[in-house]
């Protein structure tokens, strides 16, 4: 076999592999992003840089027992970055309108200070959306936890690895969570 072939073999094979490795993994890597994001756009953004970053480190020799969790600590660091620099741009801007307003000799600008609109809470929600709701309502790390063990089906050592922390803080966390939203799903519970 010519060396040329035998390149072209091995990427025939790698891309195989990885193929086979979104097909496996895709929606459970898309739920994720979309339970941390809470936005379909910027969970589809999330998605598709987890994939680009599988593909530029795919390693050669893949360790099938743990690619899940590989897979998932890259879209958590992913996801974690996109905050720092949400982080950064928001505190910019909050620095600009500071020196905006305190430029206005005219009082405050309504447009600046106005409160946002939310959409009436009494409508009744069917428990797909109450959960949801209930999700979106919880801090990060405390709704990444839960997906991770209830929705993706890690152990609670795969949580510790993904999101680097301590097995212990992992199993404390998760446990609050749930309490968490057995008291706020009650009403749906209880019928």
């Amino acid at each position: 076999m010519k060396p040329d072939e035998n390149d072209s073999k091995e990427k025939t094979d790698s891309q195989k592999m990885f193929d086979q490795l979104y097909d496996q993994h895709k929606s459970d890597v898309y739920h994720f992003a979309f339970y941390l994001t809470k936005d379909r756009g910027e969970a589809e953004d999330l998605f598709q840089d987890t994939w680009l970053r599988v593909a530029k480190n795919f390693p050669k020799t893949l360790n099938m027992k743990k690619v899940k969790s590989w897979i998932f600590t890259i879209t958590s660091n992913l996801y974690k970055d996109s905050l720092r620099k949400e982080r950064v741009r928001r505190s910019f801007f909050f620095k600009k309108r500071r020196q905006f307003e305190m430029n206005q000799h005219s009082g405050q600008n309504s447009f600046l200070t106005e409160k946002p609109i939310h959409p009436d809470s009494s409508d009744q929600l069917d428990m797909g959306g109450a959960i949801s709701q209930a999700l979106a309502k919880l801090p990060d790390h405390q709704r990444q936890i839960f997906v991770l063990k209830e929705m993706a089906g890690f152990k609670h050592s795969e949580i510790s690895e993904i999101l680097n922390l301590p097995e212990g803080t992992v199993k404390s966390v998760l446990f609050r969570t749930v309490k968490k939203l057995r008291k706020d799903l009650q009403t749906y519970c209880q019928g």
